[in-house]
């Protein structure tokens, strides 16, 4: 799909020739132009896949971390809050 210019306004002209180019393509080439020829350009499949399997392993256990310590920072919230509710309780007792 491409975009031809009219008079005021833009209408999309379809080419069966366009390829439309992805995100992860933009990122990858920013990163290494040869890496995109060799992967886009060429369709060569990347020699490191072990190194990219251990990379995804290894960024889901950061995010469970993430996750469980987020879970923790929110239950040490709602126990201090109920400390401080029950002194607060406790003080206004002893005035009364």
């Amino acid at each position: 799909m491409t975009y031809e210019p009219t008079d005021a306004r833009h209408t999309m002209v379809h080419d069966a020739n366009a390829k439309m180019v992805s995100a992860q393509e933009v990122a990858c080439f920013a990163y290494c132009p040869e890496q995109w020829r060799l992967q886009y350009g060429l369709g060569l499949p990347p020699t490191n896949g072990a190194a990219l399997a251990a990379g995804t392993r290894h960024h889901a256990r950061n995010a469970a971390a993430e996750r469980v310590a987020s879970a923790l920072i929110v239950l040490g919230i709602a126990v201090v809050l109920a400390a401080a509710a029950a002194l607060l309780i406790r003080v206004v007792g002893q005035w009364g």
